[in-house]
């Protein structure tokens, strides 16, 4: 009796809240709209969380590698082979992985030296495709020490930048790729020292939202595929030596003066669609 009395008073404080909404103008809405979201988000993770642990349950643990029976036939042969195949692709894939964040972390290092962070971990709880303000909302505050312009971060990628409005329990960052905006980098071969770092260079977001560019005089660089765009910008001190992206392409044919540039396009390392888990950099 006691459950539905509850879940009664539950739903009248729900249907309360929207009335109001309806009765407020555009400029409260959004702040007051927060409210019921909030209230559907937190009823809807616990779920989540217990089906996710289910179906670790259900999957169990790796039985480990298969033991080849001395009788076993032609066909159970290349059974085994084909899985070990399949395995030695996925270790590789996890080698490169690792290998491409080890370099990340190496070139970010060089750039910010012994600096100690303080790392916050969060979870994205939505992501905002918005060309005119592209975000991720967080499941951090003000409680946790998150606080305006705090990079946010996946290994040694930034991602972003939180927003002026912090929330007690949540934030939300303004991704890198958001439009007209540039940022000082120095592209960085992976494994070079601080002796090897040229000048600093800006690149632009693309119109599109997906990479950056920028353009070097024909035949005067030595930038190649698989270089990293280090954070060089005194406007982001905060975030200096963290990778914006990688460069993808070294294209000769500029679109507007294939002669004398070259244009050079960088692709985020991170793909914020696809982001579950980050790190916000907070202060000491």
């Amino acid at each position: 009796m006691r459950t539905k009395m509850t879940s009664h008073r539950v739903l009248i404080g729900l249907a309360f809240v929207l009335g109001m909404n309806s009765q407020l103008n555009t400029r409260h809405l959004h702040w007051v709209g927060a409210v019921p979201r909030g209230i559907v988000k937190t009823l809807a993770n616990p779920p989540a969380s217990l089906l996710n642990s289910a179906m670790v349950g259900l999957r169990g643990e790796d039985p480990g590698p298969d033991v080849i029976p001395p009788d076993a036939t032609e066909q159970k042969l290349n059974e085994l082979l084909a899985s070990a195949s399949h395995e030695n692709r996925r270790l590789w894939e996890e080698n490169r992985h690792l290998r491409d964040q080890l370099a990340g972390f190496t070139a970010a290092a060089n750039v910010r030296g012994s600096m100690t962070l303080n790392l916050l971990p969060a979870r994205v709880a939505d992501y905002n495709p918005s060309r005119s303000n592209p975000t991720i909302e967080l499941d951090k505050g003000s409680r946790a020490g998150v606080e305006t312009d705090n990079p946010v971060i996946v290994s040694a990628n930034l991602v972003g930048f939180i927003q002026g409005d912090v929330g007690t329990l949540r934030s939300s960052a303004r991704l890198i790729t958001a439009p007209d905006t540039r940022y000082a980098v120095r592209l960085i071969r992976p494994g070079s020292s601080t002796d090897d770092f040229g000048d600093a260079t800006y690149i632009y977001t693309d119109d599109s939202g997906t990479f950056f560019h920028c353009d070097m005089p024909d035949g005067t660089h030595d930038i190649a595929v698989g270089d990293l765009a280090s954070l060089a910008d005194d406007r982001y001190p905060q975030a200096l030596g963290y990778i914006l992206g990688v460069v993808s392409e070294v294209r000769l044919d500029h679109p507007e003066n294939p002669l004398e540039l070259d244009r050079i396009i960088i692709r985020p390392a991170v793909d914020p669609s696809r982001l579950r888990n980050v790190s916000i950099q907070v202060k000491e």
